[in-house]
């Protein structure tokens, strides 16, 4: 595969001996694939990501959000219509059940990434299509990553950032709480829970209006982990 660096240099990406570790529905969205120690990630017919985001997320450097590497072309002239594909850093996925994982994880996985919420916002950095399946576990912390529809915005005023701001902030309560509601619906303890019952378990995250961030730390820290709190709270 034939692709080019961001100065021009022409790169023959052998993918054949690759592991494919993503494929986009029926062929469309975009690939991953891991060698070595890096990811890279292919974008194909239906790619709607921006090299302006994707380069300004690069320049952050947070734990918390995966590390991307370079930027590649479909030609030698560099522009946003001849950007398909970048690379990262791979990070190994651990299967973790955070239910009974340490309150700690959770709470001090929550404190990291709102922090790394208001950093991309500083940046002019949305945060958008933040979910469970665009993470990465480890035993220490959570790791985002797929930024490809994140929206990056020019001259900011203090309205729109404080917009950004709330946006992400809220973006990461709802992580956090589908995480949750992820682990709870594969667990055969809450077998008998649908998703909105479950959802309604766990709207200290989901319900922005009636709980603050302090009130989460508030709700969570007295309980040794989130299945505790779960059985306690809801008397299971």
């Amino acid at each position: 595969m034939i692709l080019y660096s961001e100065n021009g240099k022409k790169i023959d990406f052998d993918i054949t001996n690759a592991n494919l570790v993503k494929n986009g529905d029926r062929g469309f969205g975009s690939c991953v694939y891991h060698y070595g120690s890096n990811c890279l990630k292919i974008f194909r017919i239906l790619r709607d990501c921006d090299d302006e985001v994707i380069e300004a997320i690069r320049n952050i450097d947070c734990a918390n959000l995966y590390k991307i590497l370079h930027l590649y072309y479909s030609s030698i002239l560099r522009s946003n219509e001849n950007f398909v594909a970048y690379s990262s850093l791979y990070y190994e996925d651990f299967d973790i059940n955070i239910l009974k994982m340490p309150m700690d994880y959770l709470l001090d996985n929550f404190s990291d990434l709102r922090k790394l919420a208001i950093i991309l916002a500083n940046a002019g950095v949305e945060i958008n299509d933040l979910h469970s399946e665009n993470i990465i576990m480890q035993k220490n912390r959570i790791i985002i990553i797929d930024s490809d529809k994140y929206i990056l915005h020019h001259n900011l005023n203090d309205d729109l950032l404080n917009y950004i701001k709330w946006n992400n902030i809220f973006s990461i309560r709802l992580l956090m709480g589908d995480i949750l509601c992820d682990t709870m619906s594969n667990d055969l303890n809450f077998n008998k829970c649908n998703d909105t019952s479950i959802m309604k378990e766990l709207d200290v995250f989901f319900d922005n209006y009636n709980y603050s961030i302090d009130d989460i730390f508030h709700e969570l820290s007295c309980y040794k982990d989130p299945i505790d709190y779960v059985r306690k709270k809801h008397n299971y």
